[in-house]
């Protein structure tokens, strides 16, 4: 997965209950899967809080090891 900012490497899990424009993924991990990669350095003009919560991504499929 990627957006303007980085990169980020996520195992992922289809679900029929969420929109297919949607995308979840939890923000409370490091290193390769860390969300906040691929978020905006923009901040809330009034509240001064980081848009963790909203970010354009591409979503691409990734060999798995072992698979060429």
């Amino acid at each position: 997965m990627r957006s303007r900012r980085g990169q980020a490497l996520f195992k992922a899990r289809l679900n029929d209950t969420i929109r297919l424009d949607t995308l979840f993924v939890p923000f409370h991990y490091a290193a390769s899967g860390c969300a906040n990669l691929l978020t905006q350095r923009a901040l809330d003009p009034q509240s001064h809080i980081p848009g963790f919560k909203l970010s354009m991504v591409a979503i691409e499929r990734a060999e798995a090891p072992g698979e060429a």
